[in-house]
């Protein structure tokens, strides 16, 4: 993908400076921006040999910073790599350090990834890891990842075009780069034909712990494309966790968002998280979901769930709660995740089965068949527009005793 001159940064004076910029051949406008004033935090001293020119000394100290875990400095490790200061420069030693430093959290080390792998310069290029990067950057506030993400989605440069989304991501640039109004005045939407609804496309994802300890609160990043759908249906993000093997599971985060890249904080770190987008039509009877995804750094990186069953018990229902504590360990046998959510039901409701999407009915007949007390009366399809798509609700009232 390439940009007019005018969209091009320049490569500023690094030494001196308090951030670096490049331009790489045929890439978008892209900067390699970090704050490196000295004194602003404990990498001062590398800082200062940097601005000194002694390389071989800022590169000493920010190994050692590296070494212990810090993203700031596996980042600027990485720009002396990527710019060849105190050495020839060597683009693939540049790029593994920007991706650690990415997996971490840190929005400039996404952004220089995704430069990197947009611009193939030294690295075998890679638009569409290149637009997952750009996208959680700029999910972390990074401007111009909002705006390279826009033009990349705009041109369908290893993604699926989407005139909405890049119109999306550009005005959320706002006012930070001028060319982004530009962009804006030529793009045209796509044709009605090429309005689909189809599944989205996870590009990345990943946990990044919220302290430097790296322990107790999380936050999740993930990025996704998509081919364009009617205006009006946003993306429905999902996030499970399972604490445990063969253990109840439960949905940690809903939400409809009008973007393909979102970041949420998560209370805690514990079991496997899966995470999922899907769209769901004007009609809600008709839906499109990618699968469900294991997080990167996830720890336990097991096989993702086919799908998400809830099974619904009312209060102090002991021998129902019974119940459906055996019936995960039969949805497991078949791919299935069991949510069993506590909730009061009128006392004539009995068991029932219900779906809210058409995708839906095959499984929950399924259940409804093979599951004793149950059958085909039993069986009902739900108008819920806000049901997770795939999911199947079970109801259980006074299970069988044990």
């Amino acid at each position: 993908m390439t940009g007019s001159p005018n969209e091009k940064i320049a490569l500023s004076k690094f030494l001196g400076d308090r951030g670096c910029q490049s331009v790489w051949a045929g890439a978008l406008s892209l900067s390699l921006g970090l704050a490196l004033s000295a004194g602003a935090d404990p990498l001062g001293d590398g800082q200062q040999a940097f601005e000194a020119r002694d390389f071989a000394r800022a590169d000493a100290v920010w190994q050692a910073a590296a070494d212990e875990g810090s993203a700031e400095a596996m980042v600027r490790l990485g720009l002396l790599r990527d710019l060849g200061l105190g050495g020839p420069r060597d683009a693939a030693a540049a790029l593994a350090l920007y991706l650690k430093a990415a997996r971490l959290g840190l929005a400039e080390a996404q952004f220089n990834a995704a430069v990197l792998l947009d611009s193939g310069d030294g690295v075998a290029r890679d638009p569409r890891a290149a637009a997952g990067w750009y996208g959680r950057a700029a999910a972390n506030g990074h401007v111009r990842a909002r705006y390279n993400l826009g033009l990349i989605l705009a041109a369908g440069d290893g993604v699926p075009r989407n005139a909405d989304l890049a119109r999306y991501w550009l005005e959320d640039v706002g006012g930070g780069l001028p060319a982004a109004a530009d962009r804006l005045a030529n793009l045209a939407p796509p044709p009605p034909g090429q309005r689909r609804l189809e599944p989205p496309i996870p590009l990345s994802a990943g946990l990044v712990p919220r302290d430097p300890a790296r322990s107790g609160p999380i936050r999740a990043e993930m990025a996704w494309a998509g081919a364009p759908a009617a205006r009006a249906l946003p993306f429905r993000v999902e996030i499970a966790r399972r604490d445990r093997p063969s253990g109840p599971a439960r949905m940690v985060f809903s939400d409809d968002v009008p973007g393909s890249a979102l970041r949420v904080d998560l209370a805690g770190t514990t079991g496997r998280l899966v995470w999922r987008v899907s769209r769901v039509g004007p009609a809600a009877s008709r839906y499109a979901a990618m699968p469900w995804q294991v997080f990167d750094q996830a720890g336990d990186e097991g096989e993702a769930p086919s799908g998400l069953i809830r099974i619904q018990v009312s209060p102090g229902d002991a021998a129902a709660s019974r119940f459906a504590r055996d019936l995960i360990r039969v949805f497991d046998a078949t791919g299935y995740w069991t949510e069993i959510v506590e909730t009061a039901a009128p006392p004539d409701a009995g068991s029932a089965v219900s779906y809210a999407y058409d995708a839906d009915a095959a499984l929950a007949r399924d259940i409804a068949l093979s599951l004793p007390g149950l059958g085909a009366g039993s069986l009902s399809f739900v108008t819920d527009p806000q049901r997770s798509p795939g999911m199947v609700v079970l109801r259980l009232i006074g299970g069988p005793a044990s």
